[in-house]
């Protein structure tokens, strides 16, 4: 086995529950989850077999499975907005304090979708993947402080789209 392909496994093996944990934050559906925990997984063993360094594997991993969740979002939000048939949801749920919670958090992943893609990342990784500042900056290449002014602007935008400012 090469170096590369060593280097693959081990990733997968140390990242794979986070590049997991990251897509389905994002994507309701497992096949797409499934879709994008591949695609970054091989996009990581072709860099690295074109000699690509990557310092930091679990920021390059995250980075690149995010942006991948969130583009597979956008396509799925386009693709529904023109299907009549978009069914409801299936199975009833029985407490009424759950289905608002449910329908608040898809209306808050909906507009987190459309936010600038830097100031995406950054809302996701802070807020459905707990990172730090300081953990967000090194994924995405930035400043602590650049990543909580990124935040700061999700969270002005998001609240103004939801009228609570």
């Amino acid at each position: 086995m090469n170096s590369q392909s060593e280097d693959t496994r081990q990733a997968i093996e140390q990242y794979g529950p986070l590049v997991l944990q990251m897509a389905w934050r994002i994507l309701p559906d497992a096949e797409e989850v499934k879709d994008i925990y591949q695609d970054t997984f091989l996009q990581f063993h072709v860099a690295l077999n074109k000699g690509e360094v990557i310092e930091f594997p679990k920021a390059w991993l995250c980075r690149v499975a995010l942006r991948a969740a969130c583009k597979r979002q956008r396509q799925r939000r386009r693709l529904t907005l023109f299907d009549e048939d978009t069914p409801g949801p299936t199975a009833p749920i029985a407490d009424a304090k759950e289905l608002e919670r449910k329908m608040l958090l898809e209306r808050v992943r909906q507009l987190a979708a459309e936010l600038p893609e830097r100031q995406r990342e950054v809302f996701v990784l802070r807020n459905f993947e707990d990172l730090s500042f300081a953990e967000i900056a090194t994924a995405l290449g930035c400043s602590a402080e650049t990543a909580r002014a990124n935040e700061y602007q999700a969270l002005k935008k998001l609240r103004a789209w939801m009228r609570l400012d």
